[in-house]
């Protein structure tokens, strides 16, 4: 063997050290990923170096060929893992332009292992042997290009492009000593050697090829230079220890646990506030989420993971499930001088105090919030019932038809027992119902009424029982309802014939269980409300016609009082006419302080189908008309049912019903036929206009 193969061995055998060196760097700290890509490199190198030694020996061309194409493999493996090797050392390279390299090296090394004269030839013209001046002997082959040769250029541009750019950036981010030690082992060595098998295929200079010895020129700069940054790491890491030393004594004292956490979440150190906070037997090694939380996964949130995946700081609260205190986490990510994050430190601080002062405040906001929100809705339903004209302060009259009704109330009032309460329009239902109210235990206990006439159907749900916010359009916020504001006290339903037959069944739940849920929600509520219902309609009728449920008629009934009209108890009507008539000039700015025999005579003598409602209307009017101080009736009017005695006959009776169409059409056509406004049919009578024209539509009245 001579001295150029010898030289040759002793290369590749440096290679082969170094690359094996650099493996064994890699296997103590897998983080040096360039070590193991640089241990690929010169183990790649001393491959084609000894193969080269077989080529050169060849005594023929078949002996030359398999040698030859071996060598151009472990050139092609070296190209690869150098692209890989400039990726990581620079931490700069184009991994889509590096990935693009490898292919195509990788379909040269394919395309060397397939053709009989690998990537190089085409096919082999000569075959010979030199002799160098000190009399060595070396086998060389030439013939025509492999037309795929291409595939190899395009890689070898890639590459060419790949380093460049690299070593320009990693110069530019201040690592000017690395990219120049990169530069110089890439393009000196390399575009030598390059250069020279380049001449030798162009026959412009002979063999023997330098290739070889230009990856072992690459490989003695890089290694001195990874062995340089080794020693450097080695010098930082006993310094790190050190000041890491001193900085666990400074740590421990502090009051805030601290963890240091590793990419696989072990725990690599913590400080003697830690271990307080946790007090296991060892934190060191374990995974933090099961040191901490005893879990077999991360929690949801967990703020290393999100540290380690978006290298941003972030902080979480949590419960701890052993002892049941709260933690404030930390999770502040650590990174190299590549910006990759490395460990996270996590400091951790007990705030249970301060969480559970901030629950009960905001139990105290809630509960606050709640009886806010419950003052309102009762607030809005006083200003709404206070708004209302009022002309009952008490029950007036001295009959003895009256005088029963409130012996009833009195028996009634101070059981919890549901109440029906039956009458003519007018008769005053709504007073008896508060005189219930006022006169048992319930009385300082709110008193909430519903019209269930001047409801609309869709509607009533919603006013009876509240509504969860969102649970039809308009519902922008929660509304309790009517049972919910008289909760502990009393709910009157007037006219609790017109409910509808689905509100029907379950306002019979509410009476058998008291329960009942919002429009929307899936919560059942429980309540205590005493129900009062009244109805100026004969219920055992509307039973049989199927608009009114018998059972809900059974649950209403259990204590029935019946108020007589004001016809049946005439003697009534003076102390009314007194009651109202001062009253009614006050407020209109009058005095009238005498009431003539013959105008209390007519009232007397009247039938008064809509009741004491109907009397107050006369009444007002007459006070409006009156130019003096004594009440009069306006010349020529007269009312217009006949006249009965005391005692006498009732004359042309008809129904309920008939009473109060004919009574509206008489408003109606007193204004010309105008509903609401100034002067409108519903002043008149009282009502609301939305009433009105409910009544007027379902009584068939047609303008």
């Amino acid at each position: 063997m001579g001295p150029f193969a010898i030289t040759t061995l002793i290369a590749g055998s440096i290679c082969l050290a170094l690359g094996v060196l650099h493996m064994m760097i890699f296997v103590r700290r897998p983080e040096l990923k360039v070590d193991f890509f640089f241990a690929l490199v010169c183990i790649c190198a001393a491959g084609a170096s000894f193969s080269e030694i077989f080529a050169l020996r060849a005594v023929n061309a078949d002996a030359f060929i398999p040698a030859f194409r071996l060598q151009i493999t472990f050139e092609g493996v070296l190209w690869i893992t150098l692209i890989w090797f400039i990726a990581f050392y620079t931490g700069t390279a184009r991994r889509v332009l590096a990935i693009a390299a490898t292919i195509a090296y990788a379909l040269a090394v394919i395309v060397n292992i397939v053709s009989p004269y690998g990537v190089v030839y085409a096919g082999i013209e000569k075959f010979y042997q030199i002799t160098l001046p000190w009399g060595e002997v070396l086998s060389y082959a030439s013939g025509p290009a492999n037309p795929w040769r291409f595939i190899a250029d395009i890689g070898w541009v890639l590459l060419i492009y790949i380093a460049c750019e690299s070593c320009v950036r990693l110069a530019r981010k201040g690592e000017k000593r690395r990219a120049l030690f990169l530069g110089i082992s890439l393009f000196v060595f390399l575009g030598l050697g390059y250069l020279y098998g380049t001449l030798m295929d162009l026959e412009i200079v002979g063999p023997p090829a330098l290739r070889n010895f230009s990856f072992f020129g690459l490989v003695l700069i890089m290694s001195g230079s990874l062995a340089g940054e080794v020693v450097r790491a080695s010098v930082l890491t006993r310094k790190s220890k050190d000041e890491k030393e001193r900085m666990d004594v400074i740590l421990s004292t502090l009051n805030t646990g601290l963890a240091l956490i590793n990419p696989d979440l072990t725990v690599q150190w913590v400080n003697a506030k830690t271990q307080e906070i946790l007090p296991w037997d060892e934190l060191v090694g374990k995974i933090c989420y099961e040191a901490a939380a005893k879990r077999d996964e991360p929690c949801e949130g967990c703020g290393a993971l999100l540290a380690f995946a978006d290298g941003k700081i972030h902080e979480t609260e949590r419960q701890s499930p052993v002892d049941g205190k709260w933690h404030q986490i930390i999770s502040l990510p650590i990174k190299d001088t590549h910006g990759r994050v490395v460990q996270v430190l996590e400091s951790v601080t007990d705030i249970t105090n301060r969480k559970e002062a901030e629950i009960g405040r905001d139990q105290a906001m809630n509960e606050l919030e709640e009886i806010k929100s419950r003052l309102e809705e009762e607030n809005i339903y006083l200003k709404t019932e206070i708004q209302e004209e009022r002309f009952f302060s008490k029950i007036i009259g001295k009959s003895n038809a009256l005088l029963y009704v409130l012996t009833r109330v009195n028996e009634v009032a101070e059981t919890d027992a549901t109440v029906l309460i039956q009458g003519e329009t007018g008769v005053g239902k709504e007073l008896v119902a508060r005189a219930v109210h006022d006169a048992g235990s319930r009385s300082g206990k709110p008193f909430v009424k519903v019209n269930c006439a001047a409801i609309p159907p869709n509607l009533v749900e919603s006013e009876l029982f509240g509504h969860e916010r969102g649970a039809f359009t308009g519902a922008d916020r929660l509304r309790r309802g009517r049972f919910e504001l008289a909760d502990g006290g009393t709910i009157f339903l007037d006219e609790i014939s017109e409910m509808p037959p689905d509100i029907q069944a379950k306002l019979l739940r509410v009476l058998q269980d008291g329960e009942f849920e919002r429009v929307g929600g899936d919560k059942t509520l429980k309540g205590d409300t005493r129900v009062v219902a009244a109805t100026n309609r004969i219920l055992t009728e509307e039973v049989a016609a199927g608009r009114f449920r018998a059972d809900l008629y059974y649950r209403l009934n259990v204590y029935p009082l019946s108020i007589p009209p004001l016809r049946k108890r005439r003697e009534d009507i003076p102390l009314l006419v007194e009651h109202f008539t001062p009253q009614i000039a006050s407020r209109i700015g009058k005095h009238i302080d005498q009431v003539p025999t013959h105008v209390m005579d007519r009232l007397m003598a009247y039938h008064w189908p809509g009741n004491v409602r109907e009397l107050r209307n006369v009444l007002e009017r007459a006070v409006i008309t009156s130019p003096g101080s004594v009440l009069q009736l306006l010349p020529g009017f007269e009312l217009e049912s006949p006249k009965i005695s005391q005692d006498g006959p009732e004359e042309d009776w008809y129904s309920l019903e008939e009473a109060e169409r004919r009574h509206i059409l008489k408003a109606l056509e007193r204004t010309n036929g105008k509903v609401e406004g100034p002067g409108g049919a519903a002043e008149l009578l009282e009502l609301k206009p939305s009433t009105l024209r409910f009544r007027i539509k379902k009584l068939g009245i047609k303008k």
